[in-house]
């Protein structure tokens, strides 16, 4: 799975498969194409395709004091075996008492409605 990464100064982030918008400041909206929207501070899916799912839960169910390396993300990472599929990983940056941070990863099937290819 390719990994890209995103800075953004506000939560507006559309789907490059689709182009229907997946996050913004009010509320986050899957499209057709999104495989999974994971935010990485709280270890929690917004939303899971559900061939996804057991493998979410396990991640939600980790802890990452249990983990020597590695994020708890990373195990739904390695499940996904598609060359199409991308993890956009959205870094939120805003102020409150201090700088703040939120990590969003957002799993995209970059072929969703393409014609399958023929072998």
């Amino acid at each position: 799975m390719q990994t890209i990464d995103i800075a953004l100064d506000d939560a507006n982030l559309f789907c490059p498969a689709t182009g229907r918008q997946i996050l913004s400041d009010e509320k986050c909206e899957a499209s057709p194409a999104t495989l999974f929207v994971y935010v990485e501070e709280e270890n929690v899916f917004e939303f899971v395709r559900d061939d996804l799912k057991a493998v979410a839960k396990e991640v939600e169910e980790t802890s990452w004091l249990d983990l020597e390396d590695g994020r708890p993300i990373d195990r739904l990472l390695g499940a996904i075996d598609s060359p199409s599929a991308v993890d956009f990983v959205v870094t939120l940056t805003d102020m409150a008492c201090g700088p703040v941070r939120t990590t969003i990863h957002v799993g995209i099937d970059m072929a969703h409605g393409s014609a399958p290819v023929e072998e």
